[in-house]
């Protein structure tokens, strides 16, 4: 259907995506940025492993609704996403030695959270605890386009509308398809740096996003004719 289809494409901002990945490599003042965030990231981790605590507690305030949103993505229950938010960043500060400063914090941060929140929801279905869903995604109107506050008021409904309904459909992906979905599309990760997170080669993950954009499509056109 073309109306799911394009609520998919634009929900999931593939050109803005592309434009960002080489922005890395060919646009002087992204690659200025990138760098002065990485910068920024290794003084601040050279500066806990030495013991400022204040330190590695910006990386924190940083990254934390990044991480909680990508934890919710996994476990789809805002409690369990809280705890496990929390067990990620203490587990990446006890094993802040074993990072490489040469690489991206984030990057690093987002697979820890990544391997938490798996094996939380692994445990609680290992004790046969449910696994309830959240009716609803916290961080939606984070996802919404900037652009929206220009919009007038029936363009934002009709907006927040479509979020809502790709918002619903992500969350009947299974946990790891829908992490790399997240990490892809709404954190604009390079499809190798979200395989890297989820513990994916590319190629799968290629095959994965690839499945995951005809599933959202599916959804969304069974969500209209319902």
């Amino acid at each position: 259907d073309a109306s799911a289809q394009g609520q998919a494409r634009r929900a999931m901002p593939e050109d803005r995506v592309a434009q960002r990945r080489g922005a890395k490599t060919g646009n002087p003042e992204q690659d200025a940025a990138l760098r002065a965030e990485h910068a920024w990231e290794t003084q601040r981790v050279k500066a806990a492993l030495a013991g400022d605590e204040s330190a590695f507690g910006g990386l924190v305030e940083k990254y934390s609704s990044q991480v909680f949103s990508l934890v919710y993505r996994i476990v789809r229950n805002r409690e369990d996403a809280e705890d496990l938010s929390q067990e990620a960043f203490v587990r990446a500060y006890r094993f802040l030695d074993r990072f490489t400063l040469s690489r991206s914090f984030r990057n690093w941060l987002y697979k820890v959270a990544t391997n938490v929140a798996l094996n939380g929801l692994r445990s609680r279905r290992r004790r046969g605890w449910p696994v309830s869903l959240d009716a609803d995604p916290p961080d939606r109107a984070a996802n919404l386009d900037p652009a929206a506050a220009d919009e007038d008021g029936r363009e934002r409904v009709a907006r927040g509308e479509t979020e809502d309904r790709v918002n619903k459909a992500l969350a009947q992906l299974p946990p790891r398809p829908a992490a790399l979905v997240h990490l892809h599309y709404r954190e604009e990760l390079s499809i190798a740096e979200a395989a890297a997170v989820v513990g994916m080669s590319e190629g799968a993950a290629r095959v994965a996003l690839c499945r995951a954009r005809g599933k959202l499509r599916e959804l969304l056109v069974e969500d209209e004719s319902s």
